[in-house]
């Protein structure tokens, strides 16, 4: 739950609605029933990222998935030499 939504229950219903929207936008969920996508958003979590932060990186084993909510999360790849390449940018609605 962000900072928002627990100063406020009306506010906490909305962004509940709003995730739950952009959940059932993604393919992989499209068409889910109500309850389910409920269940979903219960039990993720939500972290906001700083520039430059960190998630993942490749070979980490895949324990859960991130979908992004806002703004841009940039897929990079480094080379043995240590150059990091954008590979792509994954934005809102997109895991």
């Amino acid at each position: 739950m962000c900072h928002g939504c627990a100063q406020s229950p009306e506010l906490a219903r909305s962004c509940h609605e709003l995730r739950a929207e952009t959940l059932s936008a993604v393919h992989l969920f499209h068409g889910l029933p109500a309850e389910l996508l409920g269940a979903l958003l219960e039990g993720g979590g939500e972290t906001v990222l700083e520039p430059d932060q960190w998630i993942c990186f490749a070979g980490d084993e895949a324990r859960h998935f991130h979908l992004v909510l806002e703004g841009e999360i940039g897929l990079l790849h480094q080379s043995e030499e240590g150059d990091e390449f954008i590979v792509a940018m994954v934005g809102p609605g997109e895991l």
